[in-house]
């Protein structure tokens, strides 16, 4: 008796047997084509889902350089917030007028953490563009301006800074590349989005305080204030531009040292 020295078993005696394997393995392999396929058409469906999610909005606004989409019905106090939105993106050098920005306000838990699904608690975030830049935000009160988190504590702020803090996000992967903003400093992408956006969730004055006291930069909101001084210094103060902050390297820790010495005169 022989063995298949490849995999150690006794080959089938007959055509019968052997037969019987090949239609075996390709069974196996119609399968696993099968399951490919299927694994590769999902994806595919997924990724034109978030890159064109409208379909999964039945209410929409075209106003300006915005296209904003919401599962809710929009209160016409939405083109006062867009305006407010728009002028403070037009304050920044980045700017660019011919740019759309398309917002996707989910109500819905659901709809978040579809598209979202790894900032789903957080006021907003702007996706690549590869995937269209969309910018996917949180629960929304249109009336009072404002936009909510899902925290316990510092969980809302203007809608319109929001807006106006994550288009900046599609205007510096415009400007600079989404793989340059990616390694870039989280405090100068996120500073500078803080800057142009204002109205952190982090009350000013108590930042200010935690700021000359030297604390940590957690949780989060705190964390972005401390990155919205170290930006606001260096363009405010120091009179950089964007372009400078961007390029130039930073010792963090002496920068902040400065930030604590100018902290009252940055207007925040």
């Amino acid at each position: 008796m022989t063995t298949d020295s490849a995999s150690g078993t006794t080959p089938p005696r007959n055509g019968f047997g052997r037969l019987r394997l090949r239609l075996k393995a390709l069974r196996a392999n119609r399968w696993s084509r099968r399951l490919r396929f299927t694994t590769t058409s999902l994806v595919a469906a997924y990724v034109l889902l978030v890159a064109y999610p409208g379909i999964l909005f039945a209410h929409q606004v075209a106003y300006g350089p915005f296209r904003l989409y919401s599962d809710r019905p929009i209160d016409p106090g939405i083109v006062e917030i867009l305006d407010e939105a728009a002028a403070r993106l037009a304050r920044s050098p980045l700017h660019d007028p011919e740019m759309q920005h398309r917002v996707f306000v989910c109500n819905s838990a659901w709809r978040r953490t579809l598209l979202a699904p790894r900032t789903a608690g957080a006021f907003g975030v702007t996706q690549a563009p590869v995937i269209r830049g969309n910018t996917i935000l949180n629960r929304a009160d249109i009336p009072s301006d404002t936009i909510f988190r899902d925290s316990a504590r510092y969980d809302r702020r203007p809608l319109s800074s929001v807006i106006a803090h994550e288009r900046t996000h599609a205007l510096m992967n415009r400007r600079y590349g989404t793989i340059a903003c990616l390694r870039m400093p989280e405090w100068k992408r996120e500073g500078y989005c803080e800057y142009v956006g204002g109205h952190p969730s982090f009350p000013v004055d108590e930042g200010k305080r935690l700021l000359r006291e030297g604390r940590p930069s957690d949780p989060g909101p705190l964390r972005y204030f401390r990155a919205y001084s170290m930006v606001t210094y260096l363009l405010d103060v120091e009179g950089l531009s964007i372009d400078e902050v961007i390029r130039r390297d930073f010792d963090e820790a002496a920068l902040l040292e400065k930030v604590r010495g100018s902290i009252d005169r940055l207007r925040l």
